[in-house]
């Protein structure tokens, strides 16, 4: 059996017998109060995150994890739960340039409104003495590093023992300025972004303890592509269609124009080639060859008659 060390989270490890069989993730994601839903999202997400290392291959190496869907985001637990399954933890700020590089991640991102869990968080829930809160913070790498960039008038204590690093683009600025980077105790148990932090020597306690293999579905990974793209199919399509519409109509129009003159051009053949049009004609000439070899005749014998009866 081994025995999962979480610094300042004790109330989170278990001793867990080494797994054999999928079917157990439901035993093991219920002692993190997670569910298995939320477990597989999450370790996808961060799966699919980009690791950015010192130097490029140098430890500390940290990966911030952003959710654009806000839905999706997770507790502090969830994330720290998260970050230790990829061999990580929650991050520890220690020095000012740690926080100016942790800014430029999320810069980098071009994110919208939405806080990212650190690795800070107050061992008790409850003081007496609101002087000693402060105090009361450690980070849960282990790290005993002393800076801290709170917000002004922060941290409130309270029921707020978990810590925040604020990114607010959108807010109006506050006593303190804009709400930007600096640091906010807050519920645990707010769904927020993380960052997670990989320094020497350590390893994914998923891996080395229970040896999972976890085989993602990728229907929901590709619902996130197609459900954007169905506007742009469909007007794809409405534009194929009135393309077609259009060729078929143009083609129809000039097949219409064309046929009156090829009607004309076969009538005007066709009676021109005819037999009947060369019977009546030779006809006609014979008709009127009659007519022209007669008619003096006719005239003259009539002519003669009614002078005739003159005379006598």
């Amino acid at each position: 059996m081994g025995k999962l060390r979480c610094a300042g989270h004790e109330h989170c490890c278990a001793a867990l017998p080494k797994l054999a069989k999928l079917n157990q993730i439901k035993a093991v994601v219920s002692t993190f109060g997670i569910s298995r839903y939320d477990f597989y999202n999450g370790f996808l997400s961060i799966s699919a995150g980009q690791t950015v290392c010192r130097g490029g291959t140098q430890r500390p190496c940290y990966k911030t994890v952003y959710f654009h869907d806000a839905s999706r985001r997770v507790t502090y637990e969830e994330a720290h739960f998260y970050c230790r399954a990829d061999g990580g933890h929650l991050v520890s700020i220690e020095t000012e340039a740690e926080q100016g590089l942790i800014q430029k991640f999320i810069e980098s991102l071009m994110a919208s409104d939405g806080d990212f869990w650190i690795g800070l968080r107050r061992k008790k829930a409850e003081v007496d003495n609101s002087t000693d809160c402060q105090n009361l913070y450690s980070w849960s790498d282990g790290s005993s590093s002393k800076f801290r960039n709170w917000y002004v008038d922060e941290p409130s204590c309270g029921s707020e023992i978990c810590v925040v690093m604020y990114h607010q683009p959108s807010a109006p600025p506050g006593v303190g300025g804009p709400y930007m980077f600096q640091w906010n105790d807050d519920r645990c148990n707010m769904k927020n972004n993380f960052i997670c932090k990989y320094s020497l020597g350590n390893e994914s306690f998923l891996n080395k303890s229970w040896n999972l293999i976890f085989t993602p579905e990728p229907v929901q990974s590709l619902a996130y592509i197609l459900i954007p793209s169905i506007p742009v199919l469909l007007l794809l399509m409405v534009i194929t269609a009135i393309f077609c519409f259009w060729i078929f109509a143009k083609r129809r129009r000039e097949q219409m124009e064309a046929s009156p003159k090829e009607e004309d051009a076969w009538l005007s053949n066709h009676r021109r080639n005819s037999p009947n049009l060369e019977i009546y004609k030779v006809i006609k000439k014979q008709s009127e060859a009659d007519l022209a070899g007669t008619r003096p005749d006719i005239k003259n014998s009539s002519f003669r008659t009614q002078e005739e009866k003159v005379d006598k």
